[in-house]
């Protein structure tokens, strides 16, 4: 008898021992990811219940920055993740007490998919090259929301994993119930009506002799201007440094004879040309 009461105790301290680790994070104590993801068969469920004495759910949402639920992400965009886990009690028992999760985010290869940014009561581990995310500490409302900044264009498609964890909160895992669940996004690709361009330009007209090009700078760069003929010829060419914002050129045209000409306008990566008409 004496035996089994200690054996009982030893087991029970292992339990306890167990949960007051997994309760700080496991991936900070076991440095494992346990999303449920292709890096790792098992989850969370590894040492808490997947079947225990809770209705679990899990659920991931991407939301933009007019707070607008997507489905797809543009590159180099930043997102808020809302991570939200609830457990009611089964059989008309009560509801989970505390929550945690742990998730990551990964692309076709497996690897890390953006950058996550997150708040003081979420902590982020990096698991064999991969950036995991995961509860601090235990949380009686199973809610969390990090930033997330989208990888570089062309990445393709990105899947985030995720396992929730329901707890009765006595200091074992024997009632915990688990649960994964999967966000996958396509990457939103841009039609032509869609591409963001470095400039526009906005009004072009011609007033005693100066040729005045108002001009939208999405990008800082050196933009080039060039007065070419309806033959092609070059009559004209000069550069100037512009930051971004609204901007006004003007061009002495003088020099050249009435008629239509074309205006080029470009910096190092695109250019466009507009026709304009010189009176006399």
């Amino acid at each position: 008898m004496k035996h089994k009461f200690i054996y009982t105790l030893f087991s029970l301290a292992i339990l306890a021992h167990i949960w007051m680790g997994h309760a700080i994070g496991a991936g900070k104590v076991l440095k494992k990811n346990l999303t449920g993801s292709p890096l790792n068969t098992e989850t969370c469920g590894k040492c808490h219940n997947k079947k225990g004495a809770f209705d679990i759910k899990t659920t991931l949402t991407l939301l933009d920055a007019n707070n607008k639920q997507v489905t797809k992400y543009k590159g180099d965009q930043t997102y808020t993740l809302n991570i939200v886990v609830t457990g009611n009690g089964l059989k008309g028992g009560p509801v989970a007490p505390y929550y945690g999760f742990q998730a990551v985010a990964l692309n076709n290869q497996n690897n890390t998919a953006g950058t996550f940014t997150v708040p003081s009561i979420v902590q982020m581990i990096d698991i064999d090259g991969r950036s995991v995310i995961e509860h601090k500490t235990p949380k009686e409302a199973g809610t969390w929301s990090v930033t997330w900044k989208a990888p570089a264009k062309n990445s393709g498609p990105v899947k985030f994993y995720m396992c929730g964890v329901a707890c009765d909160g006595n200091k074992a895992v024997t009632n915990d119930t688990t649960a994964t669940t999967v966000l996958t996004l396509q990457e939103s690709v841009a039609t032509s009506n869609e591409i963001l361009h470095d400039f526009s330009v906005k009004k072009l007209f011609v007033s005693n002799n100066v040729l005045q090009a108002e001009l939208d700078i999405a990008r800082s760069d050196e933009y080039r201007f060039e007065i070419i003929d309806i033959n092609g010829k070059l009559l004209y060419s000069t550069s100037e440094k512009f930051a971004t914002g609204e901007i006004s050129k003007e061009l002495d045209v003088s020099s050249i004879s009435a008629g239509v000409y074309i205006l080029s306008v470009s910096n190092r990566v695109e250019s466009t040309a507009r026709k304009f008409f010189k009176n006399n």
